[in-house]
């Protein structure tokens, strides 16, 4: 379940609010009104709103806040700008009637169920709005001597802070960049349906979560850019591409191709530089640069990234095809240097090779010392002993830890003793065919000239 802030942010929620103010502020104004800046009004007022907040603050309550305070700016710029002619049916401030009440439609549109409080939230603002009317110059400039009183004090929930037109007016907004770092091998479960060419990272998900995840939702995101990937690959197939194409299922496409698989991506890597893992491996890793398209720049900032999941295409828009890389152990074997270990089904040497980087997950078997040796670090694969014809393989060796003896020179290992040992559970996740990405990602940050805080 998301919290407050997820919630108030989230793009559906952000939807809903512009709607509901683009249908009351186009009728009132017949149809004369540009929707962009109110995309950026209801931006910054939410902001605003959000960063004033109570800690008692509910998600109606900001929805409801925000949906008056955005009004009133946009009746505002309208009255600034003296267009006289867009502000006909405008709200009618006068003696008798007060501040004429913000359309209930809003109640409805978005969801809220404590009418009875938004009406006094408007009461409230009509009750203001009457006694400034009212108030003479003696009295006003009684008043403000003595503090009793603030113009424009828009105080709609009981004892919360400010959240006036003022108090947005001194927002200021500097940007931040973000550098992500995201690789394939880092799901906290690798049993789930992802490898190296089909993944996705959640952003501020919960620690019950098991996929790739990162512990902040981005927030106020101005643009995004994919700046490289890295991608590693035995069967010779990924050098032959002089470029790939990345997708986000999450963010629309801005590619302006003759190809159709460009026109549906994110970004063009082109390839810059390639490595062997080592002389004995038969991995090879490939470095794709952004080096011509811009970053993607949201007009309106968007709210939040909650999620963000990758594929990755070939030049001609054929789906790079997935690799296993995830293998299942049923046997352990204790060796006097080495440790060997069977596989539950054959493995391609293209998926598991010689040098190749493992490490142990779901470790559960009855040798605590040979499980805690397994568990503390990577491994390196020493050697693939049984080759079929067809280059498939059940068996792979590690190497034991050296226990060095400095007073003799002796180099001894350990004995696990795990004949007939009980493997519950044991699975190996191969690091060496993982995929990296780099982004940068710049973001907004509201920064009130009088709530200064330090960080």
């Amino acid at each position: 379940m998301m919290d407050i802030e997820n919630s108030f942010f989230d793009k559906d929620n952000y939807d809903i609010l512009f709607n509901v103010i683009s249908n009351e502020i186009q009728t009132k104004f017949q149809n004369s009104y540009d929707l962009r800046d109110l995309r950026n009004t209801l931006y910054n007022i939410m902001t605003t709103v959000y960063n004033n907040r109570k800690d008692s603050s509910t998600l109606d309550e900001l929805n409801k806040l925000t949906l008056i305070q955005t009004t009133k700016q946009v009746i505002l710029n309208i009255e600034n700008e003296s267009l006289e002619e867009m502000a006909t049916d405008a709200p009618q401030f006068n003696e008798e009637s007060g501040l004429e009440q913000i359309d209930e439609k809003f109640v409805r549109d978005v969801n809220i169920t404590n009418v009875d409080l938004f009406e006094d939230l408007t009461t409230k603002i009509e009750n203001e709005r009457k006694m400034d009317f009212e108030k003479n110059e003696e009295n006003i400039e009684k008043q403000l001597q003595d503090g009793s009183i603030q113009h424009e004090s828009y105080q709609l929930l009981d004892n919360a802070a400010e959240n006036d037109l003022k108090n947005f007016e001194n927002t200021k907004f500097s940007k931040s960049v973000v550098n992500l770092d995201i690789n394939s091998g880092d799901r906290r479960d690798i049993l789930i349906n992802s490898n190296p060419f089909k993944f996705h990272v959640l952003f501020g998900a919960l620690d019950s979560n098991l996929s790739i995840q990162s512990p902040n939702v981005i927030r106020n995101v101005k643009n995004i850019e994919l700046c490289n990937v890295i991608i590693s690959d035995a069967t010779k197939l990924i050098e032959k591409y002089p470029y790939i194409y990345v997708s986000i299922d999450e963010i629309q496409n801005y590619i302006n191709s003759t190809s159709e698989q460009g026109r549906k991506s994110f970004t063009k890597l082109v390839k810059d530089k390639n490595w062997k893992e080592s002389d004995d491996s038969n991995m090879n890793s490939f470095i794709f640069m952004n080096k011509c398209t811009d970053p993607l720049i949201f007009e309106t900032p968007l709210a939040s990234i909650g999620k963000l999941s990758f594929n990755f295409w070939s030049p001609s828009g054929t789906k790079i095809q997935d690799v296993q890389d995830v293998f299942q152990i049923e046997n352990i074997v204790d060796f006097p240097d080495f440790l060997r270990f069977e596989t539950t089904a054959y493995f391609k040497t293209t998926q598991l090779f010689t040098e190749n980087r493992i490490v142990f997950k779901n470790l559960e078997i009855q040798n605590i010392d040979l499980q805690n040796y397994l568990l503390e670090k990577e491994h390196i694969i020493s050697d693939i002993p049984t080759i079929t014809a067809s280059n498939m393989s059940k068996t792979f060796d590690i190497p034991k830890r050296e226990i060095i003896d400095t007073t003799n020179g002796h180099i001894t290992y350990p004995i696990y003793n795990i004949l007939n040992m009980s493997i519950e559970s044991c699975y190996i996740l191969n690091l060496s065919v993982q995929t990296s990405i780099v982004m940068k990602i710049t973001t907004l940050q509201s920064n009130p000239v009088d709530n200064t805080k330090l960080i």
